[in-house]
């Protein structure tokens, strides 16, 4: 997602092609209960989160894929842990389920926070346990001219 998904902004072919190139670090919470992360579920990783890093909440969820567990099976933070990863000054965050927010249509508070500092998002990630923490990530996004969001083939380099 481009930030003119949700806020005034920039459209997927107004980045550079670099901001789709970067350090990434997976976050793990495979074992934590599905839905909202709290600062504190992400505190642990804080510290090793650099400026300019794309951020992959790996939760399992893409395991639910074609059911529909799926839209109910998967991690995503809450405004407060939001705040502090955007405090880290994250390029990219990638989610192995649908959204950065709840499926509730009405509840879009998540992106709205991210895209408005036009911090991407990425969703339905797969095979993040194959990944260690830390990955060169390359996202393929099509170049689709005006696009608020976009298909891409998304590569881990290890």
């Amino acid at each position: 997602d481009a930030p003119t998904h949700i806020v005034r902004g920039k459209t997927l072919t107004e980045f550079a092609p670099q901001k789709f190139v970067g350090p990434a670090i997976v976050l793990n919470f495979v074992d934590h209960a599905r839905g909202l992360l709290t600062r504190a579920d992400i505190e642990p990783y804080l510290d090793r989160i650099q400026p300019g890093d794309m951020v992959l909440i790996h939760s399992g969820g893409d395991r639910y894929w074609k059911t529909p567990a799926y839209l109910k099976g998967w991690c995503y933070p809450d405004v407060e842990a939001t705040r502090a990863l955007i405090d880290r000054q994250i390029s990219i965050i990638g989610f192995d389920g649908p959204s950065a927010d709840s499926m509730d249509p009405l509840e879009m508070t998540q992106h709205q926070l991210l895209l408005e500092r036009e911090i991407l998002i990425v969703e339905n990630l797969t095979n993040l346990q194959q990944l260690p923490e830390r990955v060169l990530l390359v996202i393929g996004a099509l170049p689709v001219q005006h696009a608020n969001g976009a298909p891409a083939r998304v590569f881990a380099l290890f």
